[in-house]
């Protein structure tokens, strides 16, 4: 029995692997060629009407890029506040802080600083609760032509499996081109 148990096991943690593995991505950009990522090839711009439905206005991302049916996502919210790449250092406890006050009961996965190529960026990958279900929030912060600029990506508990590990590759290969 434990035999049979342990290869059922195998079998599916074999089976999520190649299903992340699957999921082939490639090099491309956004906002205008200034930020590069690796992204899932049938990714492209989140239709307006998808776009019109899940964001308000006010909130609205300058860019999306996403699956056919806008479950998966990656958001682009290059905003108006300005920021010099050396400020990411002192804005990344201040966004943690204002994270932790919006969803005080989110469990955190991680929240750091990161450098990539010379370049601050922070990090903030948690769990929060949303309207029927929990989504795994991964987001990214970084200055880009002395504004900030938020990259995330969203999966809800249900598509975690699938999406989660492919969430972080994307995330983990943002970059700004200067």
């Amino acid at each position: 029995m434990k035999t049979l148990l342990l290869a059922c096991v195998l079998s599916l943690a074999v089976s999520a692997a190649h299903a992340q593995d699957a999921t082939p991505l490639v090099q491309r950009t956004a906002l205008a060629g200034k930020v590069s990522l690796l992204i899932p090839e049938d990714f492209g711009p989140l239709k307006p009407e998808i776009m019109a439905v899940k964001y308000r206005q006010e909130e609205r991302p300058t860019e999306v890029l996403s699956n056919e049916r806008g479950t998966i996502n990656v958001a682009f919210g290059h905003t108006q506040s300005p920021i010099s790449p050396a400020q990411i250092r002192e804005a990344y406890p201040q966004m943690e802080r204002q994270i932790k006050a919006t969803y005080p009961t989110a469990r955190w996965n991680r929240s750091e600083l990161v450098e990539r190529e010379g370049r601050s960026y922070f990090m903030l990958d948690f769990w929060a609760p949303a309207a029927d279900t929990e989504t795994r929030n991964i987001m990214l912060g970084t200055s880009v032509d002395g504004r900030f600029l938020l990259v995330s990506f969203n999966v809800t508990r249900e598509l975690e499996k699938e999406w989660g590990a492919i969430g972080e590759r994307i995330m983990n290969s943002v970059r700004v081109i200067e």
